[in-house]
C-alpha cells in the first residue's frame, strides 16, 4: 500500500494544479479508506484527520502553501466563480482562518482539522464545477491546496506498513 500511495503522489505532483488537486485528494481518501472501516467517506476522513499527530499537523501547517491560502486577497470564498448556484460562506471561512492562525503553533491538531475542512470545501467547489483550470485565482488556490495534500499524503504514507 505504501509504495502505491507514494507512487500516486509522485504522479500527482507532475500534473497541472487543477488535476493535481484531484489526484492528491483521492490519495488522501484512499489512505482514509485503508485505515477506517466506517461506512461514510466523511466519517473515514474525519477519523483520519483526528488521528494525525501534532508533529505531522505542525509540519503540514508550516508549509508556505498554507499561508498562500490564508493570505489570499480577496480571502477564500469572497469571490464567486460566476455560477449562480455557487453558495459561498465567507463568514464561516473567516472564522476557520482566524482559528488556524490562532491555533497553528499552540494547538496544531485543532488548526489542522480546520485547514482540512477548508480543503474539503475547495474539493467540493472543484468537483461541482466551480473551479477552472484556466482561472488564475483558482490555479493559485488549487496549487497551494495540492501542495498541502501532497505533504500530508507523504507523511501518512510513510506511516503505513
Amino acid at each position: 500500500m505504501k509504495k502505491s500511495i507514494l507512487s500516486e503522489l509522485h504522479r500527482g505532483k507532475e500534473l497541472s494544479p487543477y488535476e493535481s488537486f484531484d489526484a492528491t485528494w483521492t490519495v488522501i481518501v484512499k489512505i482514509a479508506n485503508h485505515l477506517s472501516k466506517k461506512a461514510e467517506e466523511f466519517e473515514r476522513l474525519s477519523d483520519l484527520f483526528r488521528t494525525v499527530s501534532d508533529a505531522t499537523a505542525a509540519k503540514v501547517l508550516s508549509l508556505p502553501a498554507v499561508d498562500q491560502l490564508l493570505d489570499l486577497d480577496p480571502p477564500l470564498e469572497e469571490v464567486q466563480s460566476g455560477y449562480e448556484h455557487e453558495r459561498l460562506n465567507p463568514k464561516l471561512i473567516e472564522r476557520k482562518i482566524a482559528l488556524i492562525r490562532a491555533s497553528r503553533t499552540a494547538k496544531p491538531s485543532i488548526a489542522f482539522i480546520e485547514m482540512m475542512s477548508i480543503l474539503k470545501r475547495i474539493r467540493n467547489r472543484r468537483a461541482h464545477g466551480f473551479k477552472s483550470p484556466d482561472n488564475a485565482r483558482d490555479v493559485i488556490i488549487l496549487k497551494a491546496s495540492a501542495t498541502i495534500l501532497h505533504a500530508l499524503g507523504t507523511e501518512l504514507a510513510n506511516g503505513l506498513t
